[in-house]
């Protein structure tokens, strides 16, 4: 896959992806959901700064693919944390009639 950030053109992107890329790498190592969420909420304030770029061309091709990076990367803040459900939340198809369980 190689380097994707030398291949867009622009100084607010390259100082930005090296920080988004590795806040992404430490929620998908992180076990415990008090810092998954701290770290996504992190990566949601580097993904503004990139969506809110006062440079921002929508003709050129650069800008085009930071955005269209951004809005991935963006998934990936806003995916569900990976937590363990108590027995009395889960479905209750899966903790017993009405969720109730030993």
């Amino acid at each position: 896959m190689g380097n994707n950030s030398s291949k867009i053109n622009c100084p607010i992107f390259q100082k930005q992806e090296p920080l988004i890329k590795d806040l992404t790498e430490k929620i998908s190592v992180a076990t415990a959901v008090v810092q998954q969420s701290t770290f996504a909420d992190r990566l949601q304030e580097e993904l503004d700064i990139l969506l809110s770029c006062p440079d921002h061309d929508k003709e050129r091709f650069d800008c085009k693919n930071c955005h269209f990076i951004a809005f991935l990367r963006m998934t990936t803040a806003s995916l569900p944390i990976k937590e363990e459900t108590p027995a009395l939340q889960r479905h209750p198809m899966e903790a017993g009639m009405f969720g109730f369980t030993d």
